[in-house]
C-alpha cells in the first residue's frame, strides 16, 4: 500500500453517513415538519369529503316538509347548520322602502343581481306574533336577473309601491354572510347578503332583527312584487340547498400539495446528507494525487537543499 493511500483512508458509506448525530437531529427535525404537513393535508382531506357529506345532509333536509320559520329560527339567535336549506313559512308586511339590490349572485353557473327586501314578520307560524311597528324584521331575498340596471330600476319602483299589508310568504332558510368591504366604484353597493349589515341600511328597523334570510319561492316573489314588476323581470332564486353536493376539489388539491410538502422535507434531509457523502468521497479521491504532489515538492526541496550545502561547502 502506497504512502498516500495510508495516510488517507477510505470514505465512509452513506450508511455511516446517514447515522451521524448531526444527520440524525436533521431528520428528527424532518421528521416533526413532515408530521405537521402530513396532519394539515389530512384535514384538507377530511374538509373536502365533510363538505360532501354537509351537502347531502342539507340536500335531504330541503326536501323535507315546509315548517313555520319559529320552529327554526328566533330573532338574535343562533341557527342550528341542520335548519339551514330548509323551506319555512311565515306572515309579515314588506317594507317597500327598503328594497335593495345584491351584486355577484350565482344562479346556477350564471352570475348576476339578487333584489331583496326587508319584511316585518308579524307571525312565525309557531305561536310568535305581533304588530308590524313592533315585529322582528328579516331579511329576504326575492328574485334574481342578470341585469345590473334592471334590478336597480325594479328597486327603485318598488320603493315607491304601496305596500299590500300583510302576506303569507315561504322561502328557503339561509345562512347571513360575513359583512363585505365594496371597494369598487360605487362604496354603497352591497356584494354579501349580510342580514347584520342590512339592518343599518334599512328606513327603521325593528328592535330585534333575524341574522339569517329567507330566498322567496316562486309564489311568494311574484306576492312581493305584487303588479310593481313586469313578467318575467325577476326569476325565482334557485335554492342552494338544492344543487348537486360536489366534493371540494380546492380541498383535495391542497391536501395534495402538503402531502408533496411531507415528502419534500425527508427528501430535504436524505439529500443535505447524500451531499456531505459525495463532498467527502470527492475529497477522499483527491487526496492521494495531492499528497503525492506535496510528497514530490518536498523531494525537490530536500534535493535543493543539499545542493546548495554542496555547493558552500566547496566555497568553503
Amino acid at each position: 500500500m502506497s504512502e498516500a493511500a495510508r495516510a488517507h483512508p477510505a470514505p465512509p458509506s452513506m450508511g455511516r453517513v446517514l447515522v451521524r448525530p448531526k444527520w440524525l437531529g436533521v431528520l428528527a427535525l424532518a421528521l416533526v415538519v413532515a408530521s405537521v404537513f402530513a396532519w394539515l393535508g389530512r384535514w384538507q382531506l377530511e374538509s373536502a369529503f365533510l363538505s360532501l357529506e354537509h351537502g347531502r345532509t342539507v340536500a335531504q333536509e330541503a326536501t323535507q316538509p315546509p315548517v313555520g320559520l319559529g320552529d327554526l329560527a328566533q330573532p338574535q339567535e343562533r341557527v342550528a347548520d341542520a335548519a339551514v336549506g330548509r323551506q319555512v313559512t311565515f306572515a309579515g308586511v314588506v317594507d317597500a322602502r327598503d328594497f335593495d339590490v345584491v351584486a355577484e349572485r350565482l344562479q346556477g353557473e350564471r352570475l348576476g343581481y339578487w333584489v331583496i327586501g326587508h319584511v316585518a314578520v308579524t307571525g312565525d307560524e309557531a305561536g310568535g306574533s305581533g304588530a308590524a311597528d313592533e315585529a322582528p324584521g328579516l331579511a329576504v331575498a326575492v328574485g334574481w336577473t342578470d341585469d345590473e340596471g334592471s334590478a336597480r330600476d325594479l328597486a327603485t319602483r318598488l320603493q315607491s309601491a304601496a305596500g299590500d299589508g300583510e302576506l303569507a310568504l315561504s322561502g328557503r332558510l339561509e345562512y347571513g354572510q360575513a359583512p363585505q368591504v365594496n371597494r369598487g366604484d360605487d362604496a354603497q353597493a352591497l356584494t354579501a347578503m349580510a342580514p347584520t349589515h342590512l339592518i343599518n341600511r334599512w328606513a327603521e328597523p325593528a328592535a330585534q332583527n333575524y341574522g339569517v334570510y329567507v330566498s322567496l319561492d316562486e309564489p311568494s316573489m311574484l306576492a312581493v312584487l305584487g303588479s310593481g314588476a313586469g313578467e318575467g323581470e325577476l326569476e325565482a332564486i334557485t335554492p342552494q340547498a338544492l344543487e348537486a353536493p360536489q366534493l371540494n376539489w380546492l380541498n383535495i388539491f391542497y391536501a395534495i400539495e402538503w402531502a408533496l410538502f411531507a415528502g419534500f422535507a425527508i427528501f430535504m434531509w436524505w439529500r443535505l446528507a447524500r451531499d456531505e457523502y459525495e463532498k467527502e468521497r470527492q475529497e477522499a479521491a483527491e487526496a492521494p494525487s495531492v499528497l503525492a504532489e506535496q510528497l514530490k515538492r518536498d523531494r525537490l526541496k530536500a534535493m535543493l537543499d543539499e545542493r546548495t550545502k554542496g555547493e558552500a561547502l566547496r566555497l568553503d
